[in-house]
């Protein structure tokens, strides 16, 4: 892993009569680029750990893949209800009600998540990750 270096090749500093505001742009873009990848491995080292919490000793490549592709598309559904609901009642950001309405529009009850959850040893991640999406601070060229 590591990830950082590398900012400065193939780019060229905005001068003079340059667009402060373009070259933010595309330096966020920049930062942003590596965000589907690092988020597609969370999502499959999730996956993993809880194929491995369920007794499974070992899964093929292509079942790894669907049930990753499966998480990642619930997950970005979830988001996208619960941001609907939450722009329905005039905010920006999704609360947990909204998350929670979210879920229920899946047929998933709050009853039914809570037995779940109770039900389950909670499993710490496999790893300590950054948040993201990593934005690199902002360099300015004397």
């Amino acid at each position: 892993g590591g990830g950082g270096g590398g900012g400065g090749t193939g780019s060229t500093a905005a001068s003079g009569s340059g667009s402060g505001k373009a070259q933010a742009d595309a330096d966020e873009a920049d930062a942003m680029a590596g965000v589907p990848n690092f988020a597609a491995g969370l999502v499959r080292l999730a996956t993993a750990q809880l194929c491995e919490q369920a007794g499974f000793t070992a899964i093929h490549a292509s079942a790894s893949d669907l049930l990753t592709d499966l998480g990642r598309r619930y997950i970005e559904q979830l988001g996208s209800t619960s941001m609907l609901y939450a722009n329905q009642y005039g905010r920006t950001t999704a609360n947990l009600d909204d998350v929670m309405q979210a879920i229920q529009d899946q047929n998933l009850s709050a009853d039914e998540l809570e037995r779940f959850l109770v039900k389950r040893t909670a499993v710490p991640f496999a790893r300590t990750e950054p948040k993201f999406p990593v934005l690199l601070a902002k360099k300015t060229v004397t």
